[in-house]
């Protein structure tokens, strides 16, 4: 199999679906942290014999100058980020001064007013983060990952984590009720659907294998099988496969895992109203969301 080949065309078949204005659902439930620019112009940072504190928009002071760093940009309508003092280490104080996350980590990013990521180690390269819960009081995902962020819905909210880089690192889902890893850090990507499913790849990009795995059993609904997976709408998902130096289509059921369509499609040109219309052989057809061919 030309590989080069494969990922040209895969990638050709994405860019003339980007042109075609070929619209579907968002895939990844990212979690939105509430916060906006107008809490941080709330607040105005202030130095006083080299310590530094902040005053309120009507010159109040808010925070004491008793901290060798202020990071306005971690600010939000309840915490600050501050740094104990010039060479010391990052913590997370209220708007009281009350002390939410000991000065221990080399940076503390607020995610949300429940959680916030935490840094070991100063270089970039190397250093690890982990999860903080602010509420508990305590770090309840280990600062051992390079890289975590917060995905789910309102019924569940996973962390996503990542060991090794961006290019080729692996990730996998920790929950963040237990603390416990639902998915091992195996997958080349791990997209979270608002159904507590999520799309993953096994291997590189556009060499590796799409499937479906549950978020919270772990279990793997689909094989990673197909060679490239992508939530559309109504909980359907195209998946596509590779034969004969042709990209083949079909139509995957998101919350059973399984297959409505075979792979034996040209195109698959629109999903409405519960029908679903492909392109075989320059012929149009049409099928219902249970694989129902109709006149």
């Amino acid at each position: 199999m030309d590989f080069s080949r494969k990922i040209a065309m895969l990638l050709a078949l994405l860019l003339i679906e980007a042109a075609l204005s070929i619209s579907f659902a968002q895939t990844v439930e990212e979690i939105d942290s509430g916060f906006s620019q107008d809490d941080i112009e709330e607040y105005i940072p202030v130095e006083n014999n080299g310590k530094w504190g902040l005053k309120d928009s009507d010159g109040n002071m808010v925070i004491p100058c008793i901290y060798g760093r202020v990071e306005v940009a971690l600010l939000n309508d309840n915490y600050v980020a501050v740094k104990e003092s010039d060479i010391g280490k990052w913590g997370l104080i209220n708007m009281n001064g009350d002390q939410i996350i000991p000065f221990k980590y080399d940076d503390v990013e607020v995610l949300t007013d429940r959680y916030a990521i935490v840094w070991i180690g100063d270089d970039f390269e190397t250093n690890k983060q982990g999860l903080f819960d602010i509420n508990k009081g305590e770090e309840i995902v280990p600062c051992k990952y390079d890289c975590i962020d917060l995905r789910g819905d309102d019924s569940a909210v996973f962390v996503l984590v990542r060991i090794g880089d961006y290019e080729t690192g692996q990730y996998g889902l920790i929950d963040v009720n237990t603390g416990k890893m639902t998915m091992p850090c195996i997958y080349g990507d791990v997209k979270v659907l608002n159904n507590n499913m999520a799309i993953v790849r096994m291997g590189e990009y556009a060499l590796g294998k799409y499937g479906l795995v549950n978020c919270i059993t772990g279990q793997e609904i689909v094989p990673c099988k197909y060679d490239y997976m992508e939530m559309l709408v109504e909980g359907l998902a195209k998946v596509i496969v590779w034969y004969d130096e042709i990209y083949k289509y079909g139509i995957v059921d998101l919350n059973t895992g399984k297959e409505i369509l075979p792979c034996q499609y040209d195109m698959i040109l629109e999903i409405d109203n519960g029908v679903i219309t492909v392109v075989q052989d320059e012929e149009t057809l049409r099928f219902n969301y249970q694989g129902q061919k109709i006149d």
